[in-house]
């Protein structure tokens, strides 16, 4: 565990040497954490700045009284008690660290699928403080939070309104990492929070250990079949860089990427055409939407006449996700091994990986 000395030096605040433990982040590429004498700091990269600090907190459990000084940022007590959490992937997360009573609003609940929060919601436990891009400020002022935990922009005008508050936001920039791993180890930062720091240890280590497993048993194939990924969205069809997040997951899995879709970034557009021409004898095609409705070979047929020239369409190995029913991106942040595990067993069936019970996310469409 790495030592270092912090400086403070900080208007009202008395000049302060703080020696500090860096907490080992393996993943991680915008979270650092150190552990002080009474408190946690906590640095959250600026996924768009890297050689900025998008925000720094001091996590001060609230056993203790407040010292006179400590490292500049943020004073969370923890473990937080009343918080407003503006998605479904993070309620989520705090209801599975065990710290569900600490969540006391939500937004976009039309996105939630958990069946707890669900219930809280229905019973008026949790208040529902309306879309996470235009909340209710009333509401949230009613519930009189200790933290809000928010999905931050580069431009942060969406939520400038909020910091009038004066309430502590939690910035959640998890969903900028590229590493499902480092996205997942993120669980350090909100377990801390929340005062569940052995749980999310226990959660983070199943989680490290099984996605380093099965990516290791997938690394031993001999071929790899390349996969499509999406559908058009009117003139523009968009395919994962090499270096997002599906891209990592597909070679992960024992897959590869259409040439074209090679390069750097989130995703890279291309005209349908172009796709068709690089990809369309692409051995699998990994469809995510969402709808009251699941989607149909037919209504793929139908949606586009462009799609029935794709191999895959051809041989019937397409897999799709309806996100309006499945968990899709409520899990999969921050459990990656159970949808490694579901692309593992469609790419490379003869390995006999299974999905996990009840984790699996991509299926067959009916004809």
């Amino acid at each position: 565990m790495t030592m270092c000395l912090f400086l403070l030096s900080c208007g009202s605040r008395h000049n302060a040497v703080h020696e500090e433990s860096e907490i080992p982040m393996t993943h991680a590429s915008f979270l650092k954490m150190y552990e002080g004498d009474g408190y946690t700091r906590v640095a959250v990269t600026n996924p768009w700045d890297t050689t900025k600090t998008l925000h720094s907190y001091i996590l001060v459990p609230d056993s203790l009284p407040l010292a006179d000084s400590y490292p500049a940022g943020t004073v969370i007590r923890t473990p937080i008690k009343r918080s407003v959490v503006f998605s479904s992937v993070h309620s989520s997360l705090l209801e599975e660290l065990g710290a569900i009573n600490a969540v006391a609003g939500v937004c976009d609940t039309e996105y939630m699928h958990n069946n707890t929060l669900s219930q809280k919601l229905k019973e008026g436990k949790i208040t529902d403080c309306g879309g996470s891009m235009a909340a209710d400020m009333e509401k949230i002022i009613s519930i009189d939070p200790d933290a809000l935990f928010i999905s931050p922009y580069q431009d942060p005008a969406p939520y400038a309104k909020l910091t009038e508050l004066g309430v502590p936001i939690v910035e959640c920039a998890d969903y900028m990492e590229t590493n499902p791993l480092g996205r997942a180890e993120w669980i350090k930062f909100y377990s801390a929070l929340t005062g569940t720091q052995a749980e999310g240890d226990r959660i983070f280590s199943e989680v490290e250990s099984e996605y380093l497993r099965l990516k290791k048993a997938a690394s031993t194939v001999k071929s790899r079949p390349e996969i499509l990924t999406e559908l058009k969205q009117g003139d523009t069809w968009f395919l994962p860089a090499k270096s997002s997040t599906t891209g990592i997951f597909i070679e992960d899995a024992g897959g590869k990427l259409p040439e074209i879709a090679n390069g750097e970034g989130g995703s890279v557009p291309f005209t349908p055409e172009k796709v068709l021409m690089n990809a369309s004898d692409a051995d699998f095609w990994l469809i995510k939407y969402y709808n009251d409705k699941d989607i149909t070979f037919q209504q793929i047929s139908n949606d586009a006449p462009i799609n029935r020239n794709f191999e895959a369409f051809k041989n019937g190995e397409i897999y799709a996700c309806n996100t309006a029913k499945i968990w899709f991106y409520e899990e999969v942040p921050f459990h990656p091994h159970w949808l490694l595990a579901d692309m593992i067993s469609i790419f490379h069936p003869e390995l006999g990986v299974k999905p996990y019970p009840g984790k699996k996310y991509y299926s067959k469409p009916n004809k």
